[in-house]
């Protein structure tokens, strides 16, 4: 099973918020959600992202370059979704110009 999109930011929302309880308020999620999609990601990858305590959570070595690179990566793909609606207007925009030839 691939790496989903919200997988990253379920793990970057709780390192964030410093908990899964505050992370999946944030996002509108149920807690068990966020906490049992990071343990599958965890389990798929082999590492543990978060040290957890009864307070919260704290990334582990692993779990801070999973962020980093898992901001980075929710950056690229917002720029391609934005770049890809831009050529998407102006080809419809083009097919209109013809189209009212």
């Amino acid at each position: 099973m691939p790496v989903q999109v919200r997988h990253i930011q379920y793990v970057i929302a709780a390192a964030d918020q410093g908990s899964f309880r505050r992370a999946a308020a944030a996002l509108g999620v149920q807690e068990s959600a966020i906490s049992r999609r990071i343990r599958e990601l965890e389990e798929r990858l082999g590492t543990v992202f978060f040290i957890r305590t009864p307070n919260g959570v704290t990334l582990t070595n692993a779990g801070k370059q999973f962020v980093q690179r898992g901001r980075k990566a929710l950056t690229e793909i917002g720029l391609a979704r934005a770049e890809a609606a831009i050529v998407d207007l102006d080809a419809r925009g083009a097919l209109r110009e013809v189209a009212g030839l």
